[in-house]
C-alpha cells in the first residue's frame, strides 16, 4: 500500500497499484464500503498490458472519511465519484480507462458524467443503476434467479439472511456481522453456485471483504432512495463498455439494456452462464471483451 494525499492534505488516501502494463486503469470497487482490494481479480482479467491502480474509496483502508461533495454523505456515488476525482489531479495518475464494478460501476457514472476530461472510457460491470424505471414484470424475473439456487445445501440460509437484509444489517454491532453476512449470502449472485472452481474463486474474493459498517448501515435507511444517476449517465461523452450477467438478478440484462440506451457512445456485452462477479464466473469472456474494447 502507498498513500495519496490532497491538495491540502488533510485527508489520505490508501492504494495498491497491480501490473506494469502501458495502459493505465483506474478500479473502482462496488460496496458501498467495500476496499479497494476485492477488485483485485481484474488484474488477471486486463491482463499484462494494464497497469492497475486501485485506491480504497472513503472510510476503508487507511482512507479518512473527511472527503464530501455539495454536503452529501461521503458515501454517496457523486461523493465518492468526486473523492476519485481528486485523487485523479492530485497523484498525477490520468487512467486511459476507468473500470467500476457493481456500486464501483455507479460511482463510474458519476465521475465519467460529471468530470469527462478525466475519463477517456469508462467499463461499467455489472453495475447497480439507481434511477432507472424498469418493468414490474422484472421483479418476477429476479425471483426466479434467485430461486435457481433453491436445491443447494447453503440456499436456506443465504435465502434467510438475504431476504432480511435491511433489518439484520441496521442491527449490526460490527463490521465483522456484516463481513459474514455477505459471505453467506454471496452465492446467491452466481449463476452457477454449485461449482467447486467457481467456489473456490468467490471464497477468495470474499475473504478480502471489510466493510465499512457505517456506509452499509446508511445505504439501509434510505441512501439509495436519494440517488438519481440518470442525468449523470445521459452526461457520459466517452467510449463506454457495460458489461452484464446473464443470470445476474441485480443488474443484469433486465436493467443493462435501458441503461445503454440511455449512454451515449455506449455498447452492452452480456455474458451467458455468468451472475453478477463476471470476473469469477466468465473471466476469459470478460477479459475478451474487455481487450476488444481497449483496442
Amino acid at each position: 500500500m502507498r498513500r495519496l494525499y490532497r491538495g491540502d492534505m488533510s485527508g489520505t488516501a490508501s492504494a495498491l497499484i497491480l501490473g506494469r502494463g502501458s495502459v493505465r486503469a483506474l478500479l473502482i470497487p462496488g460496496g458501498p464500503g467495500l476496499p479497494a482490494a476485492t477488485m483485485a481479480s481484474y488484474g488477471d482479467v486486463l491482463g499484462e498490458q494494464v497497469t492497475c491502480l486501485l485506491i480504497d474509496p472513503p472510510g476503508t483502508g487507511a482512507t479518512t472519511l473527511d472527503w464530501t461533495h455539495d454536503n452529501l454523505s461521503p458515501f454517496h456515488p457523486h461523493s465518492v465519484a468526486a473523492f476519485y476525482a481528486s485523487q485523479i489531479e492530485a497523484c498525477g495518475y490520468r487512467p486511459d480507462v476507468i473500470l467500476g464494478a457493481s456500486f464501483g460501476a455507479l460511482v463510474s457514472i458519476y465521475l465519467a458524467g460529471c468530470w469527462p476530461q478525466l475519463v477517456p472510457r469508462a467499463v461499467l460491470v455489472s453495475p447497480v443503476m439507481i434511477g432507472l424505471d424498469l418493468d414490474p414484470s422484472t421483479e418476477s424475473a429476479r425471483e426466479a434467479l434467485l430461486a435457481r439456487h433453491q436445491d443447494q445445501d447453503w440456499y436456506g440460509l443465504a435465502r434467510n439472511i438475504f431476504d432480511g437484509w435491511t433489518e439484520l444489517a441496521l442491527a449490526a454491532d460490527s463490521a465483522a456481522d456484516i463481513n459474514l453476512m455477505n459471505r453467506i449470502i454471496s452465492p446467491l449472485y452466481l449463476s452457477d453456485g454449485a461449482s467447486p472452481d467457481v467456489r473456490r474463486r468467490l471464497d477468495a474474493m470474499t475473504r478480502t471483504f471489510d466493510f465499512n459498517l457505517g456506509a452499509m448501515q446508511e445505504w439501509e435507511r434510505g441512501l439509495f432512495q436519494k440517488i438519481d444517476a440518470t442525468e449523470p449517465a445521459a452526461q457520459i461523452a466517452c467510449p463506454t463498455l457495460i458489461i452484464s450477467g446473464e443470470h445476474d438478478w441485480l443488474a443484469g440484462p433486465h436493467a443493462t439494456r435501458t441503461m445503454q440506451q440511455m449512454i451515449p457512445n455506449s455498447r452492452l456485452t452480456v455474458l451467458e452462464d455468468c451472475g453478477h462477479f463476471v470476473d469469477l464466473e466468465a473471466g476469459q469472456a470478460c477479459a475478451d471483451a474487455l481487450r476488444d474494447f481497449l483496442q
